[in-house]
Order: C-alpha cells, then sequence, then structure tokens
C-alpha cells in the first residue's frame, strides 16, 4: 500500500562498501514482541458506508522515536472487499538492512466480523534475500520479512504491525525523513508521529498546509505530529518529470543548511592516498602525456576498464572504497569510479571535484530541506580549459575526446571540494546530441522494384547509445532488426546488401548505411492509378500524445533531441507534384518543427526537422503543446498517386544508375 517518493526509495542505491562490510553470513532473526513503551494507541475511524474495492484501507499510522535507536513503528488495518483484493494483498512484506536495522513484528491479527480468527506468529514467517537489482550490478545486503497469510476471506480485515530500528551509522546520528500522505488509494485515516531529542533542533517542510504538523514540546523532547482524515487517492499521469510528484509529503531534516551537509558529504571522499604500485604506475604514465590526451585517457580508463558493480552492503554503504582498491579490482560503482577518476586527474593538474546528484530529482534538489536523501549518484565536474564539464564515470562507449563526448544533464549537484560553495548548476554548455536521417528511394518504374538507401549520421548520445548496442548484440543482431522493423511496412524487404557502420570516436560520430529492396512498393489500383507513400517519421518516436491527456501535472519531453530525417523519392518519370508542395512549421517555446516537401525533376523530397527545446511542459501549457503534437503528427509522411499508369520499358540510363547504387553498396560492402 505504501508508495514512497523516489528521493527515498532510491537513498542507499548509489554509495557502495568502502571499508569491510559488515556483511550477514546468515540469515538474521526477527521476533514478535509487545509494541514499544513510546507508542501511542490510535483509533480506528469509522467505517464508511462507501467501501472500495477491491480492497478498502481504514488505517495507516507510523510513529518514530529518533531517542530509542531510531525506532520506526508502522500499523496498518486494511478490509478485503473483492476476490482481486485477497489475491494480490494475502500476505506482508517488509524489506530492511541486517547490517545495521533489526525488525521486530508486534501483531498480525485476521478479524471476521467482529472476531479474531488468526493470530500469526513466528511459525508463518519466512526470512528471504531482498537483492532485486541484481541485474544491474547492485547488491544492497538487503532482506525481506515475508508472511504468506492462509485462510484470508472476501470481508476479512488485516491488521499488522512491526518496528524496525537502527540508522546507517554514516550518517552521523543526523535525522532526514520524508512523511508521505498521498497514494494511489483511499485511507480513513492517516496518522504520523515523530518524537525527538529537544536538542535535536529541525526544520519543516510541508507541501500542503494542511499537513504542518502539530508541534508539542517537553523538557527533554519534541513531539511533531498529523493527522489526516479521508485521505484520498491521487491519480497519477502518466509522462511526468521524474522530480515531480503529485504526492503531498512533509520533510524534516536536521541538516540546517546546505553547508552543513557538505561538511558531511566533504568528509566521505577524503581517502585519495595512492600506495598501490599498479595505481601509481598509471599516473606516471598518465603523467608522460600532454595534458589533454592524458585527460581523455583517464576519463576513457575509469569508465571502460573500471567494471560497474555496486557492493552496497553494511555499515558503510555510503563511503567511497578508496583509489587502491578500486585500481586493484578494477570494479566500482559511481561514487568509486568518481573518486578514482578525481586522484587520477589530480595527478595531472586537473581538477575533477566529484558532485552528488540526484537521477530522479535533478535541479528540484533545491526545493528541498538539505538532506542527504536527495542524492543517488556521483558524477564528476572538471575545471579544464577555463570551461566546466561533466562527466559520468558510470557511461561506457563515449567518445574519445572531452570536447565531443555527450555530458548528461542533472540539472543540480552538490559540489566535494574545498571551496565553500554547495548546490550548483549542472547543466552543461555542450549537449551535442544530433541524428541525420537521409534516405532515398529510386524507382525504374511502377512495376520493378524500389531501391532503398539509408544513411544515419549520429552524434553524441545517439552514437554512444549506438556504439553500446553494436558492442552488446552485435552488427547481425541489429542488421536483422533494422530489417524486420521495416518489413512490418513493407513485407516483401529484400537486404540488398550488408549494414555498413563507421564509427569515428575521437568525434563522437557514427554513421550507419542500410540497403535495400522492396519488390511491391507501388499499389496499381483497379483504375490503372499507381498509390505511393513515404515517411520520414524518425522524428514521432517523440512526439507521440501523452497517456493522459487531461493532466494535473507538468508533461516530461525528452530533451536534448535534434533530428533530421530526409527522405528522397526518385520518380520513374517527371510528373509534375510542385502543388503538393508545402513548408510547414510548428513552434513553441518546449519544441521546434519544421516539416518541407519539395519537388524538383522526378524528385519529391520529404524533409522533417524536431528540436525539443526544454525537458518538460508546465501544467498550464500542456493542452496548447499537445495541439502542437497533433499537428506535428500530421506530418510525418507524403501519400501520392499517378493515374493512367501502363507498363512502359524501363529507362535505360536510371536502371544504369540502379546498377551503380548496388554495385557500389557491394563494393563497399567488400
Amino acid at each position: 500500500m505504501v508508495r514512497k517518493l523516489p528521493i527515498y526509495i532510491t537513498m542507499l542505491l548509489f554509495f557502495a562498501v568502502g571499508l569491510q562490510a559488515n556483511t550477514v553470513d546468515v540469515k538474521p532473526q526477527v521476533e514478535f514482541t509487545a509494541q514499544p513503551s513510546w507508542v501511542k494507541t490510535v483509533d480506528l475511524a469509522k467505517m464508511p458506508t462507501q467501501i472500495e474495492k477491491p480492497m478498502h484501507y481504514r488505517l495507516f499510522d507510523r510513529q518514530i522515536n529518533t531517542e530509542d535507536n531510531f525506532g520506526y513503528f508502522l500499523r496498518s488495518r486494511y478490509k478485503f472487499t473483492d476476490s482481486a483484493g485477497v489475491q494480490d494483498n494475502a500476505s506482508i512484506r517488509i524489506r530492511f538492512n541486517p547490517a545495521f536495522e533489526t525488525l521486530t513484528f508486534h501483531k498480525v491479527h485476521v478479524f471476521r466480523g467482529d472476531e479474531l480468527v488468526q493470530s500469526v506468529g513466528k511459525e508463518q514467517l519466512k526470512i528471504i534475500n531482498a537483492e532485486d537489482e541484481q541485474q544491474s550490478n547492485l547488491y544492497s545486503g538487503e532482506y525481506e520479512a515475508l508472511i504468506l497469510l492462509k485462510d484470508i476471506r472476501v470481508g476479512d480485515e488485516l491488521e499488522y504491525s512491526y518496528t524496525r530500528y537502527g540508522q546507517n551509522p554514516v550518517f552521523n546520528g543526523n535525522f532526514g525523513h520524508f512523511a508521505s500522505f498521498g497514494w494511489g488509494v483511499d485511507i480513513d485515516k492517516v496518522t504520523f508521529s515523530l518524537q525527538v531529542e529537544t536538542a535535536r533542533k529541525l526544520q519543516v517542510k510541508a507541501t500542503r498546509d494542511s499537513l504542518q504538523p502539530v508541534i508539542k514540546s517537553a523538557e527533554k523532547s519534541t513531539t511533531y505530529s498529523i493527522e489526516v482524515l479521508n485521505n484520498k487517492k491521487i491519480i497519477a499521469d502518466s509522462d511526468m518529470p521524474s522530480w515531480y510528484t503529485p504526492y503531498p509529503y512533509v520533510q524534516f531534516s536536521q541538516y540546517q543548511d546546505w553547508a552543513q551537509l557538505k561538511a558531511w558529504a566533504n568528509g566521505l571522499f577524503e581517502n585519495t592516498q595512492v600506495t598501490d604500485k599498479g595505481l601509481q604506475s598509471y599516473i606516471t604514465h598518465l603523467q608522460s602525456m600532454d595534458k589533454h590526451a592524458a585527460l581523455n585517457e583517464a576519463i576513457r580508463f575509469t569508465q571502460e576498464d573500471i567494471r560497474y558493480l555496486g557492493l552496497e552492503l553494511g555499515v558503510n554503504s555510503h563511503l567511497p572504497r578508496s583509489p587502491d582498491d578500486v585500481f586493484k579490482h578494477r570494479y566500482g560503482d559511481c561514487k568509486d569510479k568518481a573518486l578514482l577518476l578525481s586522484v587520477l586527474l589530480d595527478a595531472v593538474d586537473i581538477k575533477a571535484s566529484p558532485m552528488l546528484v540526484s537521477s530522479v530529482e535533478r535541479a528540484e534538489i533545491s526545493s528541498y530541506l538539505p538532506t542527504h536523501q536527495a542524492f543517488n549518484h556521483v558524477i564528476n565536474r572538471i575545471e579544464y580549459n577555463g570551461s566546466y564539464y561533466f562527466v559520468d564515470a558510470t557511461m561506457s562507449y563515449q567518445g574519445r575526446d572531452i570536447e565531443t563526448l555527450y555530458q548528461p544533464d542533472f540539472g543540480k549537484g552538490l559540489l566535494i571540494d574545498e571551496s565553500k560553495t554547495t548546490v550548483i548548476d549542472a547543466t552543461p554548455t555542450k549537449r551535442n546530441s544530433t541524428v541525420l536521417i537521409e534516405e532515398d528511394l529510386f524507382s525504374a518504374s511502377y512495376f520493378s522494384p524500389v531501391v532503398w538507401r539509408i544513411k544515419t549520421t549520429m552524434q553524441g548520445a545517439d552514437a554512444e547509445s549506438f556504439r553500446y548496442r553494436f558492442a552488446t548484440q552485435g552488427i547481425d543482431k541489429i542488421a536483422n532488426d533494422y530489417a524486420n522493423y521495416y518489413a512490418n511496412s513493407y513485407p516483401s524487404l529484400e537486404v540488398e546488401n550488408a549494414m555498413q557502420v563507421a564509427d569515428d570516436p575521437v568525434s563522437n560520430t557514427v554513421v550507419v548505411e542500410e540497403y535495400y529492396s522492396v519488390s511491391d512498393y507501388w499499389y496499381i489500383n483497379e483504375k490503372n492509378e499507381a498509390e505511393f507513400g513515404f515517411y520520414a517519421n524518425y522524428p514521432h518516436d517523440y512526439t507521440k500524445l501523452p497517456k493522459s491527456v487531461r493532466r494535473s501535472s507538468p508533461l516530461h519531453l525528452n530533451f536534448p533531441i535534434d533530428i533530421k530525417h530526409v527522405v528522397s523519392f526518385h520518380l520513374p518519370e517527371d510528373i509534375d507534384f510542385s502543388r503538393q508542395a508545402f513548408d510547414e512549421k510548428v513552434s513553441s517555446e518546449y519544441i521546434q518543427y519544421h516539416s518541407q516537401l519539395r519537388y524538383d525533376k522526378k524528385r519529391l523530397t520529404l524533409t522533417n526537422q524536431y528540436r525539443s527545446l526544454a525537458s518538460y511542459v508546465p501544467k498550464a501549457d500542456v493542452a496548447k503543446h499537445i495541439s502542437n503534437l497533433k499537428k506535428v503528427n500530421e506530418l510525418n509522411g507524403f501519400w501520392g498517386m499517378v493515374t493512367n499508369v501502363v507498363e512502359r520499358p524501363i529507362d535505360e540510363q536510371f536502371d544504369a544508375m540502379l546498377n551503380k547504387i548496388k554495385q557500389s553498396a557491394q563494393q563497399t560492402g567488400d
């Protein structure tokens, strides 16, 4: 039932083990005990006359006490109102990290009417490994307490409660928490209570005035309480920006400002000592190169020769491993790689400060109270030749020159260095991401196969994406996928020559060439009219309408996107299509689209060009933006017809040209 905010779902996902991890060699023990004495009993709200299906949620109560080893108590009660609810919710799953947390259940009760029919104990409890990120080479050391309930029927009510104790020692006792008050279900009563020592000064931020906590101060402790009756469900729109959450919350943070948080973060990246002889030798090698070459080599080595592996185990989960260890073992996660790259470039007098960022919150991190929970990733900000470059050492198959490699945009980040600078702009000045597709379709007659040549030139992000795909799948798999994609529209498609790929990693450019023929490209109808059509529709992968058109939230845009798709259709004879020519533009502060059709000497050319100008569209402008998308999507192709078609001898000059094109393609392949 609980839907946590993205910022603390991912809070433990980016820092791997630094020192010796306190891993758990045996399954941890989970007990059933009485609830803590500091927990206050919360009464149920009156059951409404209208109940929800397939589940009706009656109570969601959370209570935290930082004085009792950061105890987190949760009590939940809900009613199974449909068989679908029984099927999907007749189990309890609680995740915890035994390296620094303990979990204790208090009660698991099933009620049928007013009668308690089950009181589940330890005999139905299973402890299972919760490593669900293994495919991404992430290992957290977490476990899951699982209770599979028996004999659950429609109409039963389940109530359970537990307390989780402990905090990762890497936070040095500093407290931060996001209390969510929004889910995709109605809840009769939602309560939250936080008890802290009086000396622990907290900042509080509520996204709704109605969620401002009631504060009661005593001599030694302060309590923050929030209660919401009839908490209404929130139906989230599709295609929201990752940083946007429609779910209200209250944030608590012990950090008084970003400078205090930076002081904590700086302490994590202090281990820059190099003692490993192999690493020392590699640094000497870098120092023998000119500075520009050394910079590019250090980035390449960290990205390619240090494999990505996140061992997020134990109490040191937020501390990077030493550069010696990362170099010696040839693996590391984002923080390990960032620290190593910083050390390598410092050795050649290039400053490459690690920077904490969020791949989810991006620039919105500055809208939160200062908290370590805002970040889930580490990159480097490199100062070189008077410019800043943002390099992600976990990326792979990038270009081989810092001037051309694609730089991801994380919006803002917390700089790890000796300066007083805290949260800064992390938006690259260069984005370097373009795609140019040039297609030529040659038709010798209305009855002979059409020869189809496609040339795709990719720079920046798209070149790197293709380079990775090429390395992991191979050219045969890619070529087969491409041919099958086109064959969906043209089943008679034949491959005339093998796909050709030219890669220039210095300019970060990849060029792909394809050659096909289509035997039934023309459709001759009963009136001897030849119908045809062609598409310059690659930009339309980015202009599809969202599933949620009536919106209450901003709309995500893929950014940056810069695509030009040109299709030239060479006709068998000179038939004037100049009256069908057009030049249409659709522009706003979010997108630019230009569609142009021209006719010149047996050739029809359709050019569609699309650029995204922003990463999202604000809610107020979404309706107008969707209207623009509809206009854009009407301009993805051209359909025409030639009347009075009869089979004529093939133009010998045109046929010779087609043969020359085929021969050229075959020679290139050889």
